[in-house]
């Protein structure tokens, strides 16, 4: 079977699956197992807690409407990339907070480098494994660590290839991913998805603290701050779990150190609110920045599965 064949396969199976993993009768089947299973460990609080917690999701701006895959857009994309142009698809674990997810197809366009605090130079779940260097280690922080690492590609790797793909520790790659190289803006040198919910960063900060995530303090504090700075309400917005980068464009590099600066400048620990703000300051646009997709969760190269802690 030619490797075209091989990957229109595995997607099609890939987005059968995602559809029923986010229908109301698989959803509401996960959480039937979840609630038997906490009550047989003696957990009589779950109920309250998941009932709050869905009324806090209820209060989540723009969360009953996600946006749908451009099926399209994913057709266009089912074949291999380039051997030419050698691509490296890494990952950051820093802590437990997930586990390498293997590669479920391999070819030749790509390598798998997982950066974690252990030996290097070992396979773990088919990617070659580099300790994190000792300079990033500094940061402390396994966050930051992560962080990091996910926005400075072309330190890590200019010298060895011509593109990165950044991936979360949670996502798994179906197939080759050298190919959403192929969607980078040249204008910009980096390719993420749109944020299937949410265009507005203050909306955005309103999620993060009815789910508690990101520091609190410092939240408010970048909204106001972003506020007197007259940054538009409907900027757009980006998710980054998921990067694609161009490791000769100068831009690319340029909008990752402004990222990474703004980032720690913060302290709110959400990258995601960061970035639009950067693009606007350096005169780009969100429309630039996300053309790999309007709903990453949907991308049948990828499996995405809820982290682990």
């Amino acid at each position: 079977m030619e490797a075209t064949e091989i990957i229109k396969a595995l997607e099609e199976l890939n987005y059968e699956n995602i559809l029923f993993a986010s229908s109301k009768e698989a959803v509401l089947s996960r959480e039937i197992i979840r609630f038997k299973a906490k009550l047989s460990e003696g957990i009589l609080w779950y109920p309250l807690a998941r009932y709050k917690k869905r009324r806090a999701i209820g209060k989540i701006p723009g969360v009953d409407h996600p946006v749908n895959w451009d099926e399209k857009r994913w057709r266009s994309l089912m074949h291999e990339g380039d051997p030419r142009k050698k691509t490296v698809v890494y990952s950051c674990i820093a802590g437990d907070y997930d586990s390498p997810q293997r590669p479920l197809y391999y070819t030749d366009c790509c390598d798998y480098i997982m950066y974690m605090n252990t030996a290097s130079d070992i396979a773990v779940d088919g990617w070659t494994v580099r300790q994190i260097p000792n300079e990033i280690k500094t940061l402390g922080d396994n966050t930051m660590i992560n962080r990091y690492i996910k926005m400075h590609p072309t330190e890590l790797f200019e010298k060895e290839y011509d593109y990165a793909v950044y991936i979360d520790g949670n996502i798994r790659p179906v197939t080759d991913l050298s190919v959403l190289c192929e969607l980078i803006d040249q204008n910009v040198g980096i390719a993420m998805h749109r944020h299937c919910f949410r265009s507005s960063i203050y909306d955005e900060i309103e999620a993060c603290l009815i789910m508690q995530k990101g520091n609190k303090r410092q939240l408010l504090e970048q909204k106001e701050r972003y506020k007197r700075e007259h940054f538009p309400d409907d900027f757009g917005m980006a998710e980054c779990n998921v990067i694609a980068t161009d490791l000769h464009s100068e831009e690319a590099k340029r909008i990752a150190d402004q990222w990474w600066k703004e980032f720690c400048a913060t302290g709110s620990g959400r990258d995601q609110i960061s970035l639009p703000y950067v693009l606007w300051k350096m005169d780009h646009t969100v429309d630039q920045v996300t053309t790999l997709g309007d709903n990453v969760s949907k991308n049948p190269k990828l499996r995405i599965k809820n982290h682990e802690k």
